[in-house]
């Protein structure tokens, strides 16, 4: 799969970016940054789907702001939880059929 450039939630347009110093500077392989309404991903430190992964988990922080469960935003065990069942769901959908074949 590609990660989007920017994606809409909510009638809000997020820009996602990547930022190979963001482990070194922070710590993490992505941040959601509510108020620029942006997400970096740091692509240089961990293998295709780990990165892919850490697009989801920034992307469900996002989803859980715009819906205002703060604490559901700020539970990673959730966050984590919920995108690797979404990114799972969203890659393995590469192979799905279109409804009108038998």
């Amino acid at each position: 799969m590609t990660i989007p450039r920017q994606i809409e939630l909510a009638g809000i347009v997020i820009t996602v970016e990547f930022d190979p110093t963001l482990l070194q500077k922070k710590g993490m392989i992505g941040e959601a940054r509510y108020a620029e309404q942006k997400i970096f991903i740091d692509p240089t430190v961990a293998g295709r789907d780990t990165t892919e992964e850490a697009y989801f988990h920034e992307l469900v922080h996002f989803i859980l702001f715009i819906m205002n469960e703060d604490g559901l935003r700020n539970n990673e065990k959730y966050v984590d939880i919920f995108a690797h069942f979404l990114y799972q769901a969203v890659k393995s959908g590469n192979s799905r059929r279109k409804l009108d074949d038998d």
